[in-house]
């Protein structure tokens, strides 16, 4: 196993905190889309603790998703108050 820096601990610790949030917000909310962010973030998560090369891609895969997710609420939302 790899030696890794203290941050790469801090992301992996954020990644399963961020998966345990969806999960607590899966069972808070009754909504099985949350279910998307638990098992790649989760994954990531233990990927990266464990120095696996493909967790690298579940990390990009979760910041586009977010970064795209907070766009598309932010355009939708400026959307909406201009039709009003």
């Amino acid at each position: 196993m790899r030696r890794y820096t203290p941050l790469v601990g801090l992301v992996a610790l954020v990644l399963i905190g961020y998966g345990l949030y969806a999960l607590w917000l899966l069972f808070e909310y009754r909504s099985i889309w949350f279910l998307l962010w638990v098992v790649p973030s989760i994954a990531a998560g233990i990927g990266i603790a464990m120095s696996r090369a493909w967790s690298q891609y579940l990390l990009y895969f979760i910041a586009f998703c977010t970064v795209a997710g907070w766009a598309a609420t932010g355009v939708g939302a400026n959307i909406c108050v201009d039709w009003v």
